[in-house]
C-alpha cells in the first residue's frame, strides 16, 4: 500500500474520531489517531521521583509479570493499529533505546507511515540512532530536570549531564541535513519538583541557547512518605511564581512553552457547573488515543495507576477499543461530576476553572496513593 493510501486513511480515520469525540459516542467507529508504546520498563538511571526505578524493591514488584512487551504481540499489535494511526510515542516508563527490537518500531513506522514521538533520557543517542529516526520521528523529547548539573545529576541518578549535552548538539547538528519543514522539533521536558522548580525558567533560558523549539513541565507524582516533600502542592505560591516568570521569559524569546496550571491560592465560590458548560467531552484520549502496556494491556490513558481495559495477548485490539469498559468511561466523563476512574482527572482542569468543587480532589493528582502498590503508607 502507497503512503499516498494511508495518507487518505489516516485523514478519514482522524475525522471519524473528532466526530466521535465531539458527539461523545460511546462505540468509537474510527481507530486512535495516537498511541503510546510502553514496551518497556527498562531504564539506564535511576530517577529520584520514578515510581518504577526509584526503590529496587518496588521495581521488581511492578514489573515482575513481565518488563518487555515480546515482539510478536507488538508487531500485532502495530499490524492491527498502525495503517491509520498518524503517530505513536515511545515508552514512557522506561528508556526506549534499551527495548531489544527498538528497531523494528522505527521499521514499522516507515511502513505504515507513521511518525514517532520519541521520549527519553537521552544519555543513550548515538549518531546511528539519530540517523535512523530522523525520517520516521515527529518530536524528539529529552527528559531533563535541570539545568544546573549538579541538581540535574542528583534528580536523574546515574546521567551525566556533559554526556547529555554533547548528543543533545550531536542531534540538533545532524538534523540539518533535512530541508527545515521535515525536521523534528526538540522538547525539553521537566518532571517538577521543589528541589527544581527555580529552574523552570532557566529551562527556557536553556532552550533558546541551544535551539530548543518548545519546552514542557508537568507535575511529579509522589508514591511515597520521602518524596512527599518535594511536591509543589505544599510549595504552591512559589510555583506559581516560577510558572509565571516562565512565562514572562519564553514570550521574550520565542520559546513555545506547555506548563501546569497555576494553583488557585484563594478560596472561590464553589463552581457548580451544569450540561451546557460542556461542549463537548473533556477528554481526548478515550476516543483518539490508546496506550500498550509491557504486558500488553491497553490501558484508558496516561495515569500512573493504569486502567485495564484488556490484553492484546488474547483479544483483538478492536474488540478492546469498544469493550464495555472504554464505554462506560466514555459515558462517565460526559457527566459532571464522573462516580467513577476519571473523578479526579486533572484534564477536567481545562473545563473547570477551579480545583475545588464537583467532588474533586486537587491532592489526588500530587499524592498517589495506589493500594495495589502499598507505598503511600506510613513507614512503607
Amino acid at each position: 500500500m502507497n503512503k499516498i493510501r494511508y495518507f487518505l486513511l489516516k485523514q478519514k480515520n482522524k475525522e471519524n474520531a473528532e466526530k466521535a469525540w465531539n458527539l461523545g459516542l460511546l462505540e468509537n467507529p474510527a481507530m486512535p489517531i495516537r498511541v503510546t508504546l510502553n514496551t518497556t520498563h527498562k531504564c539506564n538511571l535511576q530517577c529520584i521521583m520514578c515510581q518504577f526505578h526509584r526503590h529496587p524493591s518496588i521495581s521488581k514488584r511492578i514489573i515482575k509479570k513481565k518488563d518487555e512487551l515480546s515482539q510478536d504481540l507488538f508487531e500485532s499489535f502495530a499490524n492491527q493499529v498502525f495503517p491509520t494511526l498518524i503517530e505513536a510515542e515511545t515508552t514512557t516508563v522506561g528508556e526506549p533505546f534499551l527495548s531489544s527490537y527498538f528497531y523494528t518500531i522505527i521499521s514499522k513506522a516507515e511502513e505504515y507511515d507513521v511518525k514517532l514521538y520519541v521520549t527519553t533520557n537521552g544519555l543513550n543517542l548515538t549518531d546511528d540512532k539519530i540517523l535512523d529516526l530522523l525520517p520516521v520521528m515527529s518530536t524528539l523529547v529529552i527528559s531533563i530536570d535541570a539545568v544546573e548539573r549538579n541538581l540535574y545529576e542528583s534528580i536523574r541518578r546515574g546521567a551525566s549531564f556533559e554526556r547529555l549535552k554533547a548528543n543533545i548538539d550531536r542531534f540538533l547538528e545532524l538534523r540539518k541535513s533535512l530541508e527545515k519543514d521535515s525536521q523534528p522539533q526538540l522538547t525539553l521536558q521537566m518532571t517538577l519538583l521543589r528541589s527544581n522548580i527555580k529552574e523552570l525558567p532557566k529551562m527556557v533560558d536553556f532552550a533558546s541557547e541551544i535551539g530548543a523549539e518548545h519546552v514542557k513541565a508537568y507535575h511529579a507524582y509522589i508514591y511515597d512518605q520521602e518524596m512527599r516533600r518535594e511536591s509543589l502542592f505544599f510549595h504552591q505560591t512559589l510555583s506559581n511564581q516560577c510558572i509565571e516568570e516562565t512565562y514572562r521569559i519564553a514570550s521574550k524569546k520565542g520559546v513555545k512553552v506547555d506548563l501546569p496550571r497555576k494553583f488557585p491560592l484563594r478560596k472561590e465560590k464553589l463552581f457548580s457547573p451544569k450540561k451546557q458548560d460542556f461542549i463537548k467531552p473533556p477528554c481526548l484520549f478515550l476516543w483518539t488515543e490508546s496506550f500498550l502496556e509491557p504486558t500488553g494491556e491497553i490501558s484508558a490513558c496516561f495515569f500512573p495507576i493504569k486502567y485495564v481495559l484488556g490484553s492484546i495477548a488474547t483479544q483483538s485490539f478492536q474488540d478492546i477499543w469498544n469493550c464495555k469498559k472504554m464505554q462506560e468511561l466514555r459515558e462517565d466523563i460526559q457527566q459532571e461530576p464522573p462516580i467513577g476512574f476519571c473523578k479526579n482527572c486533572e484534564l477536567r482542569y481545562t473545563y473547570l476553572p477551579l480545583y475545588s468543587g464537583s467532588g474533586m480532589d486537587p491532592a489526588q493528582f500530587f499524592l498517589i496513593d495506589d493500594p495495589s502498590l502499598s507505598l503511600y503508607r506510613k513507614g512503607s
